[in-house]
């Protein structure tokens, strides 16, 4: 029903751990949490489906010139199918959909891997996107690039 995300769960996790470790209680570590989740915004993209362990099979079938847009956390199928682009124009278009929700100027900014898209693949993502940022007059005041909460061996990122 609505677009999903796949990593911005890390950053939660991440920070209830520093919360835990600063010595806050349960209720304390859970309001903050519970303000900051809303501030969290994320969108995925993917080439192919990820592979079931379990069942050997994949969790949906998609056509080698098609994407999927919004594809959730468990390689659950996404929003829509749209023709596959070039990736700046992917990028710019899902930055498009975050900004209508993101008024922020200064962000930490992750770009994920689902699995199956190598590192040097992110970084191109992470270039684009920064180019997008400096089109907005968006600063990222920290960058993380790799495979944070992946999706088996799915190729695509969030």
């Amino acid at each position: 029903e609505k677009r999903r995300g796949v990593a911005g769960t890390v950053f939660v996790h991440k920070y209830a751990g520093y919360l835990a470790d600063q010595g806050l209680s349960l209720e304390d570590i859970k309001n903050k949490i519970e303000s900051f989740i809303p501030k969290i915004k994320s969108i995925g993209m993917a080439l192919t489906s990820p592979m079931v362990p379990t069942t050997g099979k994949y969790s949906f079938d998609i056509d080698d010139n098609e994407m999927e847009i919004g594809i959730g956390i468990h390689g659950e199928k996404g929003l829509h199918r749209e023709a596959i682009q070039p990736v700046d124009v992917i990028i710019k278009r899902l930055l498009d959909e975050l900004l209508k929700e993101v008024k922020d100027q200064s962000l930490i900014v992750m770009v994920n891997g689902m699995g199956g898209t190598p590192l040097s693949e992110l970084n191109i993502v992470a270039k684009y996107l920064n180019q997008q940022f400096q089109e907005h007059d968006i600063a990222a005041k920290q960058w993380f690039v790799g495979d944070y909460m992946t999706s088996l061996d799915m190729q695509g990122f969030s």
